[in-house]
């Protein structure tokens, strides 16, 4: 519906997007992770920290690839802002959201992974 109709498309039990978020709301009450990150794509909602999270795995001397090689693969070796990071994984996941979302989990969670054991990432 989103992609045909759009997200203020009034259905017979409300507009798209706040369908979505209910949807968005039901589905992390009741841990369901793959329509959390799919629903959290089409809001296009902003994971927290990302850019920072870039920044702390470039100033260790780490690139960040995103999206699956050898055709979508993404080298991000310099920092870049939050906006622009998201436009750059969604470009990187051929329009799949839940693969977005997981993307830019998995870049926070390796952020905090190595703020926190920094002597992991010294030789890889």
């Amino acid at each position: 519906m989103v992609v045909t109709y759009g997200m203020q498309f009034k259905t017979g039990v409300g507009i798209v997007k706040d369908l979505l978020r209910e949807l968005y709301e039901s589905a992390c009450v009741a841990k369901h992770w793959s329509i959390v990150r799919h629903t959290n794509g089409l809001l296009n909602k902003k994971m927290p920290n990302l850019a920072l999270s870039l920044t702390d795995l470039i100033v260790r001397q780490k690139q960040v690839t995103v999206g699956l090689p050898p055709t979508n693969e993404i080298i991000i070796s310099q920092p870049l802002g939050g906006s622009e990071l998201r436009d750059l994984i969604s470009k990187a996941s051929e329009g799949d959201m839940s693969a977005a979302t997981l993307t830019q989990e998995v870049l926070i969670y390796l952020a905090m992974f190595i703020r926190t054991e920094p002597n992991f990432s010294m030789g890889c």
